[in-house]
């Protein structure tokens, strides 16, 4: 039970916390199910649509908080001071570059059928809301695509968890990629 000294903000996140538990128990018995016994990484489809009686936002919210983790914690080593940590994992954590890494994870064709099906699915969400900070459409777009990443890192934190490192060692990838890129010759 929520201690009454709580403010509202944690009690909301406690409560999707809550709603979402036992999805992800539910998930992690289906997404072994699921698995091709060739050793290979399947997503099926009945475990796709087990998750899609979830809002894509609320696996979007789950994917924020994971995608946040997974850049820290990559941006780890070397040691440094803490203002160097987040200049370092600031710039991964943006719509902006999130949008760029949709942009290259399609292009290059490293996700299955069904996770660019709930990209889709969460990039076309009728259920987002721009807040007015938006000043034109190409932020808005940012954002949707921002959002299908986050929706698609929770759904395999949720249900495969060997294809989520999978996915973010290709992210990992193209982030080096950009990096190197930004520092020029």
């Amino acid at each position: 039970m929520l201690a009454p000294e709580l403010g509202k903000n944690c009690r909301r996140c406690y409560e999707r916390y809550t709603q979402l538990l036992p999805l992800r128990r539910r998930a992690t018995v289906q997404g072994a199910a699921n698995r091709r016994t060739d050793g290979a990484n399947n997503i099926g489809s009945k475990s796709l649509q087990t998750t899609s009686k979830y809002n894509t936002g609320n696996l979007a919210f789950l994917g924020d908080s994971i995608w946040t983790l997974y850049i820290r914690g990559r941006c780890l080593l070397p040691p440094k001071h803490i203002t160097l940590y987040h200049a370092a994992a600031d710039p991964h954590v943006t719509a902006e570059r999130q949008a760029l890494y949709y942009d290259q994870l399609i292009a290059k064709g490293l996700l299955m059928a069904p996770e660019l099906q709930l990209m889709q699915a969460a990039r076309t969400s009728q259920s987002l809301h721009f807040r007015s900070r938006f000043k034109d459409n190409r932020q808005k777009e940012q954002y949707r695509k921002s959002t299908a990443v986050e929706a698609l890192v929770g759904y395999l934190y949720m249900t495969d968890q060997a294809r989520l490192q999978e996915v973010m060692g290709y992210v990992f990838e193209l982030m080096d990629a950009v990096d190197s890129a930004a520092k020029g010759p």
